[in-house]
């Protein structure tokens, strides 16, 4: 009896990583979205409202889920302190605290501290051009993660399913 009840709990330990690894990558598709919708509100912000980096990104947590729109007003609040810190500092260090938790993955979280570098020191057109910069490789990776979501995360699941039933072979 009980070394069935292990077989079973094997058997769905796996497929449940199976599972938790396939919408891991469903996750991380959610999330470069949500980078992609973050992009368009900052270019509407500084391009056609006219509005300070700090203003925009206030306006943008606004209009933001979550980790995205405390990531957002974090910056928002830490540039109106006035701190003396590049705005390339004040990214990094919000990605690292408040986009630790996320699906994005560190070649993600690199990319969009690059791109905070690039922005802040900048004028008005240059920020748009930046913006468009990033989004386009944004969108490269977007497809890529698609695509490879497409393909993989099928994979993973039927591999956790198929290496518990393997295990619970072995093991009976």
């Amino acid at each position: 009896m009980f070394k069935i009840v292990g077989l079973l709990l094997v058997v769905c330990g796996c497929t449940a990583m199976g599972l938790s690894a396939g919408n891991e990558m469903e996750r991380r598709i959610r999330e470069l979205r949500e980078l992609l919708k973050l992009l368009e509100i900052l270019e509407g912000e500084i391009g056609y409202a006219n509005a300070a980096l700090a203003e925009a990104f206030r306006h943008g947590a606004r209009r933001m889920a979550e980790p995205f729109s405390g990531f957002l007003e974090h910056m928002a609040e830490h540039m109106d302190e006035f701190r003396g810190d590049t705005l390339g500092e004040i990214f990094m260090r919000h990605v690292q605290e408040d986009l630790k938790g996320t699906a994005l993955c560190r070649k993600d979280l690199d990319a969009l501290t690059g791109f905070g570098e690039q922005l802040g020191y900048l004028d008005v057109k240059m920020q748009l051009a930046a913006i468009g910069l990033y989004k386009e490789q944004l969108t490269h990776e977007y497809v890529r993660a698609r695509e490879e979501c497409r393909k993989n995360s099928k994979l993973y699941r039927c591999l956790g399913l198929m290496g518990g039933l393997f295990l619970a072979l072995i093991f009976f």
